[in-house]
């Protein structure tokens, strides 16, 4: 008998299954020119930059002032030591892209922002994704950040975070808000909820891990801890679920500042993200909202790569989203357990500030001086 030749995956037959699942017309015979993936100048996909022509158009002042820099690496930064800085070659590209990508995770916000990362669907990177921002960030600014798992029973932040000395979750720190509520509350005083994570510099408030325990967080309790988390910290960082009907689902979707669309390079996980995607913005932030404030986080499944070519994911999320930037496979973080940070690929981390210069660079380019939050 002989076998069906399997026809390759391309970024037509991509974006043509992915617009069959939602519903909407061949994007490839959509009016309007095709957009470009095509790598930002000086940020090498090699040495874990950004793909997509978005996020360079985003970072491009922070690159600018970046140029002026003095070398530290390879033997231009040697020279400019060797000489006291009497000789002081220009930074390579790659050294000019990392500074910039610096500054754009350093900038300074006007008050506590939310992101909130999200895909309906199983194994897109979702925790992970949340894990790695929390280190990026929190190394990069020195602290002031928290990654909250929101899941409406049990989630696995808590899982892959590294332990602490209690074992208090969202339901212990729910019972005891109103310690919070009081002039004299201290940000010392939530160490007693949250898991410090060492020298990765930011803190986890884990779901609730107990099998036999009844009830689940709804939206009046992520709205009550939401709040209370933008008091002490400058990011708060959400790992959300899998059920988009679920009022703590929906809250976090309101409450978000920028929304991170995780997805993997798999057309079922990507497909899952688009669909998601357009019932954001048809029931929840309005049409169009994700190109303002949404950033697609493209992961590598594996080694060998999920079988579908990574620019037509890049592709189909750049249309979509303000940014779509990639990250790559890194066996450290694969599996479940704590994740050992010193493991971690300096590619990896590299790959992880350019993502993080994304989400930033996003956030500060929305409106100043009124809500970009979805109204109720």
């Amino acid at each position: 008998m002989s076998q069906a030749h399997e026809v390759p995956l391309t970024e037509a037959s991509f974006r043509a299954s992915a617009a069959g699942r939602l519903g909407r017309p061949d994007p490839e015979h959509s009016p309007g020119p095709p957009r470009s993936t095509a790598e930002p100048p000086g940020v090498p996909v090699g040495e874990g930059g950004p793909c997509g022509t978005p996020h360079a158009a985003l970072t491009a002042a922070p690159l600018r002032r970046a140029r002026s820099a003095a070398p530290r690496w390879g033997w231009r930064g040697r020279v400019h030591r060797w000489t006291g800085g009497r000789v002081s070659p220009v930074p390579s590209a790659a050294e000019r892209g990392w500074a910039g990508a610096l500054r754009a995770v350093q900038v300074t916000f006007a008050g506590p922002r939310t992101i909130v990362f999200v895909n309906p669907k199983g194994g897109a990177a979702t925790t992970t994704s949340v894990l790695m921002a929390g280190r990026t960030f929190g190394v990069h600014r020195g602290g002031g950040v928290v990654a909250f798992d929101s899941n409406e029973t049990r989630g696995t932040l808590g899982e892959r975070a590294l332990p602490a000395g209690h074992a208090n979750t969202v339901r212990e720190l729910l019972a005891h808000l109103d310690l919070f509520e009081r002039p004299a509350a201290r940000l010392g005083d939530l160490a007693a909820f949250t898991r410090g994570q060492g020298p990765a510099h930011f803190d986890v408030l884990a779901s609730d891990e107990r099998p036999t325990a009844a009830g689940q967080l709804d939206g009046d309790a992520f709205d009550r801890l939401h709040e209370l988390l933008r008091r002490y910290y400058q990011l708060v960082l959400v790992d959300t679920g899998n059920n988009l009907r679920a009022s703590n689902w929906l809250a976090a979707a309101r409450q978000a500042d920028l929304i991170a669309v995780t997805t993997t390079v798999s057309e079922d996980t990507a497909s899952a993200a688009l669909w998601m995607a357009d019932t954001l913005e048809r029931d929840v932030l309005g049409a169009g909202a994700l190109k303002q404030r949404g950033v697609a986080l493209v992961s590598e499944p594996g080694p060998a790569g999920g079988g579908v070519p990574r620019e037509a994911v890049l592709g189909a999320f750049s249309e979509r989203c303000a940014a779509a930037v990639r990250v790559p496979h890194d066996p450290a973080l694969a599996g479940g357990g704590p994740v050992d940070h010193s493991r971690i690929r300096p590619s990896t981390h590299t790959a992880w500030l350019y993502a993080c210069a994304a989400l930033a660079s996003t956030l500060s380019a929305l409106p100043e001086g009124r809500s970009v939050r979805a109204s109720r």
